[in-house]
């Protein structure tokens, strides 16, 4: 199977028309969806003239990776040099619905590529608002404050995890870690989170 060219892999790319190219060093591009619930907004990164390139599989449901076989690096990257059209095509709608919150519901109105022009005919994305899902976003939003004593005389600030539960050491999916997000309390111990509920050694959370 031939790989792809940076000016095919760039025209799928820009045949969705949520995601915004990003020139960044050495004629690499970035995508970028802005519309992204997530923390990260940086759907695809890297597409190089080489062909390599990376999407976001950070947020992608753990079944949905094994079932496509993707190969997701520890940072939570796929690299898709040697992917074809169509698995490109596919990938990129993964990771918008799992980085949208939403379900996606794809219309088909042609996905050949005109040789003579170099031109990607249009493909239309139905975003449909999961309503299950955002009910459950906004349950987790202001049920809880942190961690320690809320009455304790000083309050210490920082990073939030970012989702470690999630994609860097995948014991939930999204769903998995919302739903226990939403029974959280005003104030929670940490190692009972992420012990307990999570199934991640506190130990483990001071590793790069």
């Amino acid at each position: 199977m031939n790989m792809l060219s940076f000016e095919h892999k760039k025209a799928i790319f820009r045949s969705f028309k949520q995601l915004q190219e990003k020139p960044i060093s050495n004629n690499r591009v970035n995508y970028v969806y802005r519309e992204s619930l997530q923390r990260g907004k940086i759907l695809a990164r890297e597409l190089s003239p080489s062909g390599n390139g990376y999407v976001n599989g950070k947020y992608m449901d753990s079944e949905i990776i094994k079932k496509k076989g993707y190969n997701v690096d520890p940072r939570g990257w796929i690299n898709i040099a040697n992917f074809s059209e169509q698995q490109l095509r596919e990938v990129i709608e993964i990771a918008i619905r799992s980085m949208s919150g939403k379900s996606v519901e794809m219309i088909q109105t042609g996905t050949n590529l005109n040789h003579d022009s170099n031109e990607m005919k249009q493909q239309e994305i139905r975003l449909e608002t999961s309503t299950s899902f955002e009910r459950l976003v906004r349950s987790c939003l202001y049920n809880w404050i942190g961690y320690g004593n809320v009455n304790a005389p000083f309050w210490f600030l920082g990073v939030e995890e970012g989702g470690a539960e999630i994609w860097r050491h995948r014991t939930k999916t999204l769903e998995q870690s919302l739903e226990i997000r939403s029974k959280f309390h005003l104030q929670m111990d940490f190692r009972h989170v992420w012990e307990g509920l999570y199934h991640i050694t506190a130990i483990i959370m001071d590793r790069p």
